[in-house]
């Protein structure tokens, strides 16, 4: 398939998700030479609507002369072997970006966001153990190598979220090389936290308007969801984070996560070549925290 002529992306942000990935897709909008799809960040179609076609997912794109590149920002990309497998066939030769943060503040932050949104009510560690998303999307090193072994290492450029937080523009020319466009200074506004965590008012209307807001995915129908957003009906629905009480990840719990990752994070620094970013990753970081409480 030419994606030149089609307009097809040529880079991926493939998350995973709770790392960042909205923060890029708001960069690369508000740059002005990047196409993205037209009307939504993200089109779930590598990993959900696959089955609809590539004209579907065509339709979201158009490319006009002063595009640097075609980006699509998919995190639940990342973990999807499906996905890294389509993506290969449909988009051969498109670069992927990936976008790692501590994994237990990330799979914590999914947590809260899967609770937001009816998918999940049970507790942070039962869901960790019971819900696919939040445990297969936390496996870093195991997606890392698939991502890498179907779209060749030197396509795949991993970026750490920490560096987001220190070094702003750093992280944006190391985003902007692995997507191949020049770099370009992010705006200012670009410094406030996006997509905090809140918990449902209504837990089966959460679920209902979860439900009702895919089928008009499935219809390309994203004026309606957007019009629903502007009017307010995001934060009646799904609540607000004043509403949330347990926001905070526990010492324990991170300790907890960091155990039954111990393999993927061990693994990951070996395929990264042991990264300063994941210095503080590992449960050495937490008795740190605990000693900084303590002092």
């Amino acid at each position: 398939m030419d994606r030149s002529n089609q307009g097809l992306p040529t880079a991926l942000v493939v998350g995973p998700q709770r790392a960042g990935t909205t923060w890029i897709h708001n960069y690369l909008l508000q740059r002005g030479d990047i196409c993205l799809p037209r009307g939504v960040k993200e089109t779930f179609f590598f990993d959900e609507r696959y089955h609809k076609g590539c004209g579907w997912y065509t339709h979201h794109f158009r490319r006009k002369p002063h595009h640097s590149a075609v980006v699509e920002v998919g995190p639940t990309y990342f973990h999807s072997a499906a996905a890294a497998a389509r993506i290969r066939d449909t988009l051969p030769g498109a670069r992927v970006i990936c976008v790692l943060r501590d994994p237990a503040e990330r799979a914590f932050s999914l947590w809260l966001h899967l609770r937001r949104y009816g998918q999940t009510t049970v507790g942070f560690r039962e869901a960790f153990l019971t819900v696919p998303i939040l445990r297969d999307s936390s496996r870093y090193a195991t997606s890392l190598r698939l991502w890498t072994d179907q779209n060749g290492g030197g396509r795949v450029t991993t970026l750490f979220m920490s560096l987001l937080k220190t070094d702003r523009d750093n992280y944006c020319r190391r985003l902007c090389e692995g997507i191949g466009v020049p770099f370009s200074k992010p705006a200012s506004e670009f410094d406030q936290r996006v997509n905090a965590a809140s918990r449902p008012r209504v837990q089966w209307l959460a679920n209902t308007a979860q439900w009702a807001a895919n089928r008009l995915r499935d219809r390309r129908c994203y004026g309606i969801i957007n019009a629903a957003k502007k009017l307010g009906a995001k934060g009646l629905i799904m609540g607000s984070p004043a509403l949330l009480k347990d926001t905070t990840l526990k010492h324990a719990d991170r300790l907890w996560v960091y155990d039954r990752l111990a393999s993927e994070i061990d693994e990951l620094r070996e395929l990264l070549h042991d990264p300063k970013e994941m210095s503080e990753w590992g449960p050495h970081r937490a008795d740190q925290t605990d000693a900084d409480r303590a002092a």
